[in-house]
């Protein structure tokens, strides 16, 4: 029964107050993954020089705003890994790329884990600053790292690719990683393509492309796309990629803050041209790919 109010009373009717906080709850659950998301964001006018550009007129634009940065050194990388990719659920732990495993992060000279290179050291990434980018860089069991080698990034093979990295598969030239990893590494190697581009000084031409690689190249740029589209970003990512700017580089990922830029600089995937780029014609369809307007010259 509803409370009867008096003449210039204050009082509210339980029913009213109760309805009241249970909608302000319901508002603040719907904020709280929104407060979350903004903390990651990036600074408000970081990417303006990029903005209404594509194809490699945002790609240059990007590079602009990505370059220089602040570079630690290849020994650094041993702590700051730590930091990057702890184990939420116990911070003396670090988890491992391909693995998924967890294992002490406390540095042992590389017994336990050792410093892996998503666009390996032998594809062009031999000096700094390219070969200390945090971006690149992941723990990895030093077993694995090994089987992985400089094997370029594709689908292929059948799991395991080696026993402590029982979702990865591969071949004697490729190597798959985990679903829920595929589209991180994607990003890192776009970001990789974008940051170096061998017009600042010391620094690789790194190329992807759809081929097998050589020199500075890395592949299969069709796939990378792809792993984007099918593995977006998480707020672990978003994370990473944040503490990166704060902490140590001063620089960003441009692909974790806007996976937008991906298919205006690189193309989309068949699925992706008819759900969300319909104004692109897809083609090639035996690889369901369409490069974007910019770059079919």
């Amino acid at each position: 029964m509803a409370i009867v109010l008096h003449a210039n009373s204050h009082a509210v009717p339980w029913r009213l107050r109760s309805h009241t906080a249970a909608a302000f709850l319901c508002v603040l659950c719907a904020l709280a993954p929104l407060a979350v998301r903004a903390q990651y964001d990036p600074p408000p006018a970081y990417y303006d020089a990029a903005s209404g550009l594509t194809g490699p007129a945002l790609k240059a634009a990007l590079h602009g705003i990505i370059a220089p940065h602040r570079v630690k050194s290849y020994d650094d990388a041993r702590w700051i890994l730590h930091a990057l990719d702890g184990d939420p659920d116990d911070l003396s732990l670090i988890l491992l790329v391909y693995s998924g495993y967890s294992v002490s992060g406390a540095w042992d000279g590389g017994v336990t884990w050792n410093r892996e290179h998503l666009w390996p050291q032998s594809r062009g990434v031999t000096a700094s600053p390219a070969n200390s980018d945090l971006f690149n860089l992941r723990p990895c069991n030093p077993a694995v790292n090994s089987s992985r080698g400089n094997k370029w990034f594709d689908n292929g093979g059948t799991p395991p690719a080696y026993p402590l990295a029982p979702e990865c598969a591969a071949t004697a030239t490729t190597w798959q990683p985990r679903p829920v990893e595929q589209g991180d590494i994607a990003r890192a190697l776009f970001y990789m393509d974008t940051r170096y581009d061998g017009s600042d000084p010391g620094t690789p031409d790194l190329q992807l492309v759809n081929t097998a690689p050589t020199g500075c190249q890395m592949a299969v740029l069709f796939t990378l796309v792809q792993w984007h589209f099918d593995d977006p970003v998480s707020e672990t990512e978003r994370r990473r990629n944040h503490l990166i700017f704060t902490d140590w580089q001063t620089n960003r990922n441009p692909y974790v803050d806007h996976p937008e830029y991906v298919p205006s600089i690189y193309g989309v995937p068949e699925p992706a041209c008819l759900l969300v780029f319909a104004a692109l014609v897809c083609a090639a369809p035996g690889r369901g790919w369409r490069l974007p307007s910019p770059l079919l010259s």
